[in-house]
């Protein structure tokens, strides 16, 4: 009986200790992204006004400042490859077709 109870107290020490430790991973967390959003700032703006509905990819809080900065150039890159199929069509070009 002495046994039975001694197990169940280190069961629920055990279960309380993960709980802890998950809890403090969260936090954690929750951190890494707050000092990410406070020290790229301008360019997570500039991300989120590029990205559908203003809202960053996720995830990208917690891979840091190199996965905003390639994340922020791909966009710039595919907004300058855009440019070219967004241009009016020229007066030589309608000209010449039939």
């Amino acid at each position: 009986y002495i046994q039975e109870k001694s197990d169940a107290a280190s069961l629920k020490l055990s279960q309380r200790g993960e709980m802890l430790r998950k809890k403090i991973q969260s936090v954690s967390k929750m951190m890494r992204m707050f000092r990410t959003l406070r020290e790229n700032n301008e360019m997570i703006v500039q991300l989120k006004g590029l990205c559908p509905g203003n809202r960053i990819p996720k995830g990208l809080l917690l891979e840091g400042h190199n996965a905003i900065r390639n994340e922020l150039d791909a966009f710039k890159k595919a907004k300058e490859w855009d440019l070219q199929n967004e241009k009016m069509p020229s007066l030589d070009d309608q000209i010449s077709d039939p």
